[in-house]
């Protein structure tokens, strides 16, 4: 009989020894070999034990597995449409030596004097403006909306009313047409002159506004035509009368001196029945025909160097280009009138730069009789201003300038109000500072 191999570890040895010694008092070899096997069996360990040791050894460390992201549940979209925003702060501080248009000083901005020698200075926050668009894209179009406001609204002392400057819905479609709807700058003379006065040479000669409309645009290369329908919200008698709204249209061509010039042509066209509510005229129709004519340019003569300008002619062009009281006179009749405007713009270095410029608005004489139509006075023969500017532009936002200003109005009906006859006189001062973000 072979005799098994025992392996002895452990606190078995003793007991082992024990034994040993004990088989040795005892001399019968049935009993020695009893023994022995009672040993063998005490040492082997029980056949579970064994399994599940045999398993333990064979388990492996469990590995660290990064988690699947894109596994994971993700937030719910809330919305479709991206968002942008926008503002500026502007503070202006601004001293005048004249009345003008609203009695007071130059309404916070330079339009045309109506009497001289009234001083007075001014601190202005009134044209900071917050502006936000949301737009959304499908197939081949982008719908977008567009709401900006500034605090030239109605107001009582220093509470100073937002009010809209823009809010507009528009779609698109990428190859070039776009349709858009709701209050805008005017799509026909749209270039302006370089200046920080708020008015940019209102009745001076450059037509701007920004008036509910309709307005259909295409583009295409260098070329881009427009079609519009402009029409004032209605506030009085004689907004209720022009029920025929503004058709404009503009043709632009921005190729001119290797595709960093402008040069666009402008006209539009109404005609409406206009009954005046008083004056000697008062309750008799007359069929008055608006239209105007218009070219516009903008023409970098060097790197340092661009010059703006805007020549017009027309007649009735009142309240949708800012020249209210200067569209018909006291029969119901459209007044006759040109003007213009030329701004050049000078960059010393990417900080500095200067700006100088003119602007004239001259209507017909003979159509400036006293204006009874509406119970409001025409505002003047002709009003012409220069200017000139420096502006500092740290960065893209933040920027600061001075700037003067020289009216002159040439009263109506022979009116000799002025140091000068009919010719009045005002000089405005401007010191201001701006952030853009």
């Amino acid at each position: 009989m072979k005799t098994p191999r025992l392996a002895l570890r452990g606190p078995a040895l003793p007991a082992l020894l024990a034994l040993a010694a004990q088989a040795a008092a005892q001399n019968s070899p049935a009993d020695l070999e009893a023994r022995v096997q009672r040993l063998e069996n005490a040492l082997q360990p029980p056949p579970a034990a064994e399994a599940s040791a045999v398993r333990i050894s064979r388990v492996a460390a469990p590995e660290f597995t990064a988690p699947d992201l894109q596994a994971e549940k993700q937030p719910a979209v809330t919305s479709a449409v991206d968002l942008k925003f926008w503002g500026r702060v502007s503070f202006v501080s601004t001293y005048d030596n004249f009345q003008g248009n609203g009695s007071i000083g130059g309404i916070d901005f330079q339009n045309y004097v109506t009497k001289e020698g009234d001083e007075e200075l001014s601190f202005n926050p009134r044209d900071s403006r917050f502006g936000f668009a949301g737009s959304s894209s499908f197939d081949a179009w982008t719908g977008r909306a567009v709401v900006e406001t500034d605090f030239y609204g109605s107001n009582a002392g220093a509470n100073l009313l937002p009010r809209i400057r823009l809010a507009y819905a528009e779609i698109a479609h990428r190859d070039g047409f776009s349709l858009r709807a709701g209050q805008d700058w005017i799509p026909v003379a749209v270039l302006n002159p370089g200046l920080i006065d708020f008015g940019i040479l209102a009745w001076s000669g450059n037509l701007w506004n920004r008036v509910p409309q309709i307005t259909g645009r295409y583009k295409t290369g260098d070329f881009e035509a427009t079609l519009g329908l402009l029409h004032a919200r209605v506030a009085s008698a004689q907004d209720q009368q022009e029920r025929m709204p503004w058709v404009v249209g503009r043709l632009v061509w921005n190729g001119l001196l290797d595709k960093k010039g402008v040069l666009a042509f402008d006209a539009g066209y109404r005609q409406n029945t206009i009954t005046p509510t008083a004056g000697a005229s008062a309750g008799v129709g007359n069929d008055a025909v608006n239209h105007l004519l218009a070219v516009e340019a903008k023409l970098p003569v060097c790197d340092c160097l661009t010059v703006t300008a805007e020549a017009w002619t027309g007649a009735g062009i009142g309240a949708e280009f800012l020249r209210a009281g200067l569209d018909y006179d006291n029969t119901g009749a459209e007044v006759q009138g040109s003007g213009g405007f030329v701004s050049a713009e000078w960059k010393i270095d990417p900080t500095w730069s200067v700006n100088v410029g003119y602007g004239l608005d001259d209507p017909a004489d003979d159509d400036t009789t006293a204006r009874t139509a509406f119970d409001a006075a025409v505002p003047f023969d002709s009003n012409r201003t220069v200017f000139a500017n420096v502006r500092c532009q740290w960065n893209q936002q933040t920027g600061a300038g001075l700037e003067v200003l020289q009216t002159e109005t040439e009263l109506a009906n022979g009116a000799t109000t002025g140091d000068d006859g009919s010719r009045l006189r005002g000089l405005r001062v401007t010191l201001g500072m701006w952030f853009v973000f």
